[in-house]
């Protein structure tokens, strides 16, 4: 027997089912649950939840949200795995991000299952998105046969979000001569650590790469500093790590190049896998959002997304909510913004298919 979801209690529900990322299983079974009494042909895909169905014919969509949380930060006055809904708001973990977005969209595809598109839609509700590990989407895309366009749900105050900025993680090693504390004002040697502050300033407020029309310009921030190893030891080696943020157009080569010229020091590269994304405004996926909601915005995000594994494809990102609420004691979502995001939804799919 199919029920009809309730997307306010379906969102309470899963708020009170923990699932930092890492610790998905009970979420996961709770989705998968929640999209088979909603009449929706749910699958579990290792750790995460794949809902397929469609005409057959014409182009596949893929929506996709991630069903993961950061770990609870101090100071909530409430217990954030026990909803709260107030004021016409619904306090919680998650309730903003993501499983905002996870519930609009799953209420939105049930209620088209009941009526039908003109194409193929997959949902794909994921795990690990927030620690960037690879049992989500990064493995699961591979296994999702042809796709024609993505859709990922994000807190973007349902503005379309058609570009976003990659990840490079750096790391700067600077080197010093290594001595005891006590003698080294006479003898010579630089000190790592000091090396390290030369560099840190010589990076303030620099950009290692060029400037996007929407994105703006590579930014690169210091993070972390490690250096030394006893109070009366001169370090012989200190590293920084950066935190690149990089743009269409840049390339890791070139940032590398340009920071050891800036800083005079070696400069190592962490990681580099989170690429920068981009759609043509003019693609079908872009369009059919902007019909389905023509008074929202075009924009880009700085803050990374699922979006990275789906760049291969025409992508935007858009959900309800709002990403500043994110990641902060106290997250909420408006239920107004709730029932925008499932309405939403569907007339994009209707949109995207017409």
């Amino acid at each position: 027997m199919t029920t009809r979801l309730d997307p306010v209690q379906l969102l309470k529900d899963l708020v009170a089912v923990p699932s930092v990322s890492g610790d998905e299983e009970r979420v996961v079974d709770a989705v998968h649950r929640y999209a088979k009494a909603g009449g929706l042909p749910a699958e579990r895909a290792g750790r995460n939840v794949v809902i397929s169905f469609g005409s057959g014919q014409g182009p596949r969509l893929l929506l996709n949200a991630h069903l993961d949380t950061v770990a609870p930060v101090s100071r909530w006055e409430t217990d954030p795995f026990t909803p709260v809904e107030r004021d016409g708001r619904i306090t919680g973990l998650g309730a903003n991000d993501d499983k905002g977005s996870v519930v609009a969209i799953l209420c939105a595809l049930a209620n088209l299952n009941q009526t039908g598109v003109p194409g193929n839609v997959v949902l794909a509700l994921t795990v690990e998105e927030e620690r960037g590990g690879g049992e989500g989407l990064e493995r699961l895309i591979t296994q999702l046969g042809e796709l024609d366009a993505a859709v990922i749900g994000e807190p973007t105050d349902l503005q379309i979000c058609r570009a976003q900025k990659g990840l490079l993680v750096l790391e700067v090693e600077t080197t010093g001569v290594a001595r005891h504390a006590a003698h080294a004002h006479r003898m010579p040697g630089p000190n790592a650590v000091v090396e390290a502050a030369k560099a840190v300033l010589a990076l303030d407020g620099w950009s290692p790469g060029p400037k996007h029309e929407l994105l703006g310009p590579v930014t690169c921030q210091v993070t972390v500093i490690q250096g030394g190893t006893t109070r009366n030891v001169i370090p012989d080696r200190c590293a920084v790590t950066l935190d690149v943020r990089t743009v269409p157009g840049s390339t890791t080569d070139g940032i590398v190049r340009a920071i050891e010229e800036k800083t005079k020091a070696k400069v190592k590269v962490v990681s580099d896998r989170l690429k920068p994304v981009e759609t043509d405004e003019k693609s079908a996926i872009v369009q059919a959002a902007c019909r389905a909601r023509p008074e929202a915005s075009v924009v880009a995000s700085s803050t990374l997304s699922d979006a990275v594994w789906t760049r291969h494809l025409p992508t935007i990102k858009v959900g309800p909510g709002m990403t500043e609420r994110s990641h902060t004691a106290g997250e909420y979502i408006l239920v107004s913004e709730l029932m925008g995001g499932v309405s939403f939804y569907e007339r994009l799919v209707q949109e995207y298919f017409q």
